[in-house]
């Protein structure tokens, strides 16, 4: 028991490392970046915030309102707090995206079978019965286009991170016409629709 519980701390003290790592290489690439954004990202960037909160509380068996309440908060107050977080986290997102399209990186089919399937999993675990149905909404509404730029996003993370740090990073692997087609598909999708009026 001792054994696994020194490999546990062992491991957390390594994943605190690389998050240390991970961030700083973050704020190295966005600190010599020109980055523009229109407010109406970063509202969608503080509503997101605003729906994590609302699903978690609601897992916990709270209600938004009420929650609210309790911390003597408007929501008007709380976006104004989550705001500067997530002038950060869009700041970060779209740096390190136009880093991963400079570099050109991609998942590799098997990266993205991986990303899908922990996704499917994760799926069965929080929706039991609906997972089939929550699978099939989420594959219509453009969800599997978000777990494959957000799995792209880690993996340039985690690159720039390596190349920063001086550590060696295996070379991708090519792409099949089927992986390569699925990464278009992906990107196209997320890609806002054009107006053709």
């Amino acid at each position: 028991m001792r054994d696994r519980i020194a490999e546990s701390l062992a491991e957390q003290k390594k994943h605190a490392a690389r998050d240390r790592e991970t961030r700083a290489a973050l704020q190295a690439l966005v600190s010599v970046a020109e980055v523009e954004y229109p407010e109406a990202a970063l509202r969608n960037e503080i509503d997101q915030a605003i729906d994590r909160q609302r699903r978690t509380l609601a897992r916990m068996g709270f209600a938004f309102d009420r929650y609210l309440q309790m911390i003597n908060q408007t929501e008007e107050g709380l976006r104004e707090q989550l705001r500067p977080e997530a002038e950060r986290s869009l700041t970060e997102r779209l740096v390190l995206s136009e880093y991963a399209r400079v570099e050109g990186i991609e998942l590799t089919p098997s990266e993205i079978q991986a990303e899908f399937q922990a996704f499917a999993a994760d799926a069965y675990r929080a929706y039991g019965e609906q997972a089939d149905q929550v699978l099939q909404d989420a594959a219509q509404s453009g969800v599997l286009a978000a777990v494959y730029a957000e799995a792209r996003l880690r993996k340039a993370a985690q690159l720039l991170t390596d190349r920063l740090a001086g550590r060696a990073t295996p070379p991708e692997q090519p792409q099949s016409e089927e992986g390569s087609a699925l990464s278009e598909f992906l990107e196209a999708s997320q890609e806002p629709p054009t107006n053709n009026s």
